[in-house]
């Protein structure tokens, strides 16, 4: 379609030089013939063609941006989705491992306290003994 619109173009440029080179020799009426019978029709036909090149243009740059949409969208939902599997993956290893750890913490602590003899002697009791006997 280029190479037309280069074709007709160059056309018109002759014919063009045509009429002025007749108006230049003083062939008015000549010139204004020769425009009318030959550039006219040329320059029609180049308008229609660059008219349906720009149009053919705009209906390629409107598909192209339609799908440079869709494909930017898929690329979003896509990272989305990945970003919320990471999240709960992290979220779920992180729980995982802090409880793993409260757990060893808890038994640690556990083993360190220091245990009760199952059998104490009744020093309390004792000691209240004591003081009621030296008070009476």
């Amino acid at each position: 379609m280029l190479e037309e619109i280069a074709a007709l173009q160059a056309k018109n440029e002759q014919s063009q030089d045509r009429v002025i080179e007749l108006a230049r020799q003083g062939k008015h009426a000549e010139a204004l013939a020769l425009g009318i019978k030959e550039v006219r029709p040329i320059s029609r036909a180049l308008d229609d063609k660059a008219e349906r090149f720009r149009e053919r243009q705009l209906k390629l740059k409107t598909e192209g941006r339609a799908e440079l949409a869709a494909t930017v969208n898929l690329f979003m939902l896509t990272m989305a989705i990945v970003s919320a599997f990471a999240i709960i993956a992290g979220l779920t290893i992180g729980f995982y491992l802090s409880r793993a750890i409260t757990r060893q913490l808890g038994k640690v602590s556990l083993n360190s306290r220091p245990r009760r003899p199952k059998f104490s002697p009744p020093r309390r009791r004792w000691l209240r003994v004591r003081r009621r006997r030296r008070a009476r």
